[in-house]
């Protein structure tokens, strides 16, 4: 009985936005054989510092994934080619769908009864597979914070700023945006947590929109289970080689994520 106590607090809620420094990487991995054989690596982390008026948030995310299959080769005509044996030659065909590179810096100042804040917002992209040699962005804006418990986090936000946009093809694109972003956390009992957010950029002629899902689930300090889904949209890019892709990019993952402070 003496222990009781001990075994409750190890597992006591925390504050969704925990004050002084607190960081997080997560990383999941996945591999299929067969006809087609593919491989996905996702990793990322996150590290704020926040006191009674200032946060910083950085976040690094790393995606990638690849694809090969083994393809017929055939002549002019269409037809396939044989070798001395009899058999048809096959070709390994072999294709990134995505190796996205992201990192973002996000300071925010409170006032007025911690309600009101002013944030600024420097990101860095890159994903050729998308088309997306390199995107940056750096925006300023305005939020208020619309729950002000401990145990909630929902806040809204908007900016304006500038972005530049270098593709793939060369073709190099610049210009000032709009910004809109919304960020909700609730925890869920004492190991569980839910959160969502929505960060978009609009007004240049590429608009880019991210929706984020996350129910987090604490096995064990330090160690938690995330499910996760991702939708990215950007107005214009597409990738040509997945006849699937119409300009949104969906991910649903698993992946472990690790309390480093």
């Amino acid at each position: 009985m003496a222990c009781a106590p001990a075994s409750a607090s190890r597992f006591k809620p925390r504050k969704a936005l925990p004050e002084g420094w607190d960081a997080t990487v997560e990383f999941g991995a996945q591999a299929t054989s067969g006809a087609s054989r593919t491989s996905s690596f996702s990793g990322g982390a996150k590290a704020t510092y926040r006191d009674d008026r200032w946060e910083h948030k950085l976040v690094v995310k790393v995606l990638h994934s690849s694809s090969s299959v083994l393809v017929e080769r055939r002549d002019e005509a269409g037809e396939p080619v044989i070798d001395a044996r009899g058999k048809p030659l096959k070709d390994l065909v072999r294709n990134r769908t995505n190796d996205r590179r992201f990192i973002e810096l996000g300071p925010r100042w409170y006032f007025r009864a911690q309600r009101n804040y002013v944030f600024a917002i420097v990101g860095l992209e890159t994903n050729e597979p998308a088309g997306i040699e390199r995107s940056t962005r750096q925006v300023a804006g305005v939020g208020y914070r619309l729950l002000t418990d401990k145990s909630n986090w929902f806040t809204a936000g908007v900016g304006f700023g500038n972005k530049s946009l270098s593709r793939v093809s060369g073709v190099r694109e610049e210009g000032n945006i709009a910004y809109v972003g919304l960020s909700f956390t609730r925890p869920i009992g004492e190991r569980a947590k839910f959160e969502t957010t929505l960060d978009s950029d609009f007004g240049s002629e590429n608009r880019s929109t991210e929706l984020t899902l996350g129910f987090t689930w604490k096995v064990g300090d330090p160690i938690s289970l995330k499910v996760g889904y991702e939708a990215r949209m950007n107005s214009d890019l597409g990738n040509p080689s997945d006849p699937f892709d119409e300009s949104v990019d969906a991910r649903a993952s698993v992946t472990l994520e690790i309390d480093v402070l």
